[in-house]
């Protein structure tokens, strides 16, 4: 992260809350276009292809946190409401692992009788 320059580590955070090109523009009164080439320059300095790589670089960078709350540390919130298990995972965490739900496990359960296949 060290690579980027203080306007494109703040494009970078505005991108890990959901903002488009037109909200980053005018959160920081620039054009789209302008947002356009930071976003560029941000890809190209990390060596990523889109949006979601720069996302998930930030996260593990730990340039942006999520905390209680459904806030982002370092930013001005987030957009996005907090939900169980919206944490940047962690390698081998079994809370990374789907959960068996009863749902989940109808899904495997044997057709009941009269809509089994011959």
């Amino acid at each position: 992260m060290k690579l980027l320059t203080p306007r494109e580590t703040e494009v970078l955070r505005l991108i890990t809350e959901g903002s488009s090109n037109p909200d980053v523009a005018g959160r920081l009164h620039v054009s789209d276009e302008t947002v356009k080439t930071h976003v560029s320059r941000v890809l190209a300095k990390l060596g990523l292809r889109d949006r979601t790589q720069a996302v998930v670089t930030a996260y593990e960078s730990e340039l942006v946190v999520p905390r209680a709350g459904g806030g982002l540390r370092g930013t001005q919130g987030s957009r996005w409401p907090s939900a169980p298990g919206n944490s940047p995972r962690t390698s081998g965490s079994a809370s990374t692992l789907p959960r068996n739900t009863s749902a989940n496990a109808n899904r495997s359960a044997a057709p009941a009788e009269g809509n089994a296949h011959p």
